[in-house]
């Protein structure tokens, strides 16, 4: 069970900025919780749709497994 930044290192510089950021706060600030969307939004003074969106994303990807 290691760092999603460390298993995606390859992945991250074809990331979008947004989905960068929740990628580094979910391997930083969120590492080895499972964070709700608000709270990810609210850390990241982001918008919940936006966020909601971009973990969407990073899942299709397989960065995440987060279950939306």
């Amino acid at each position: 069970d290691s760092n999603i930044l460390i298993k995606n290192i390859r992945i991250l510089p074809k990331l979008s900025n947004t989905q960068r950021g929740i990628a580094c706060l979910l391997g930083t600030i969120f590492e080895g919780e499972s964070p709700s969307i608000n709270k990810i939004a609210e850390t990241a003074n982001m918008d919940y749709r936006t966020v909601k969106n971009s973990i969407k994303a990073l899942e299709k990807i397989g960065v995440i497994d987060y279950g939306l």
